[in-house]
């Protein structure tokens, strides 16, 4: 079953057990962006790359996260616009 709060709580312990271990950062990444949070996503994939993973999974990954932040920018602008 899809679980991102699980999940994050297991790459959370991988990366306890590692912190060298860039799946599991990669891991962590996607489990944020389920729960539609992009900067955490972003940070997480960010590390990664710092840790040398170079794999096109982590560039989607952050490119989701990217893209993600984007349209929740969007509707708060909305939003804004729209209470004026």
């Amino acid at each position: 079953k899809n679980d991102p709060d699980k999940a994050i709580k297991y790459f959370n312990k991988a990366i306890s057990l590692d912190d060298k271990n860039s799946y599991a950062y990669v891991g962590l990444g996607n489990a944020y962006t389920q729960k539609n949070d992009p900067d955490k996503a972003m940070e997480c994939f960010n590390k990664a790359i710092s840790l040398g993973n170079k794999f096109s999974s982590v560039y989607v990954g952050l490119g989701n996260a990217y893209a993600q932040k984007a349209n929740k920018l969007k509707q708060q602008i909305q939003l804004s616009d729209d209470s004026k």
